[in-house]
């Protein structure tokens, strides 16, 4: 995997619009480890770049805590 390559020695490269927007993209992938890798060197880049950054990394939180809302009301229903 490639983003298992990209160290902090590319971040001030990475920060730049057009490959946060890659990397947001990256965070939706269907590979878990690809999404892993994608969340944290987009943590990584908040420091270079935190306009940028920040909402991305906002928005992906905001549709992870309500998908595990409503998975655990899906178990709870199934389980009642």
């Amino acid at each position: 995997m490639v983003l298992m390559h990209l160290d902090n020695r590319y971040d001030r490269h990475l920060a730049q619009v057009e490959h946060v927007r890659v990397l947001s993209m990256a965070m939706n992938d269907e590979e878990p480890q690809v999404r892993l890798q994608a969340v944290r060197i987009v943590g990584r880049l908040a420091v270079f770049n935190p306009a940028n950054v920040m909402p991305s990394l906002r928005t992906e939180l905001i549709k992870l805590l309500t998908e595990l809302e409503y998975s655990t009301d899906a178990c709870v229903s199934f389980y009642s």
